[in-house]
């Protein structure tokens, strides 16, 4: 579960950090106006992914695994959304997709690695979650700008690529 948590937090950074440049070259607008863009869908992510969590993991209460079954897709279509990425609309389509993914997989993961655990083991698992999310913190935006200066495709790939190997991983 540390993995998902970091592979996730990799991939939101990545995809956050690459996103202004993606929209400011794309769509040909100035800074002021790509960081109001981004504002936008930035805000969208966060308010979808409360959504998503307080209704399927607070309200519904689905299972840890079930979350991270149905959330781990979500992250493939935000990759492909953004490999297809010519209207603004797709890029909304993708931060949408992101939302529900973090709103799926971040509380699926952190409960899992909780009930794997016993009591006493709950806050040496706290600290490997917010460990965990560190990592992903520090080499998203690492990997994420590296890739887009190769090629504007590559970071949309590399999320899209490190949930696919997720998915298989753990079905």
């Amino acid at each position: 579960m540390l993995a998902t948590v970091s592979a996730l937090q990799a991939s939101v950074m990545a995809i956050q950090v690459t996103s202004g440049f993606l929209i400011q070259r794309e769509f040909h607008v100035s800074t002021t106006q790509a960081a109001q863009r981004i504002g936008l869908l930035f805000t969208l992510t966060g308010s979808v992914s409360v959504a998503t969590q307080w209704i399927f993991a607070r309200r519904l209460r689905f299972s840890s695994i079930w979350l991270l079954r149905v959330g781990r897709p979500f992250f493939l279509l935000c990759a492909v959304f953004l490999l297809f990425h010519t209207r603004f609309a797709a890029l909304l389509a993708a931060f949408v997709a992101l939302g529900v993914g973090i709103g799926f997989v971040l509380p699926g993961a952190t409960s899992a690695a909780s009930l794997a655990v016993r009591a006493d083991e709950q806050g040496a698992v706290a600290g490997r979650i917010s460990a965990a999310q560190g990592l992903g913190t520090a080499l998203g935006p690492l990997v994420g700008t590296i890739l887009y200066e190769q090629n504007a495709a590559f970071p949309a790939i590399f999320v899209g690529v490190l949930f696919s190997g997720l998915m298989l991983i753990w079905l």
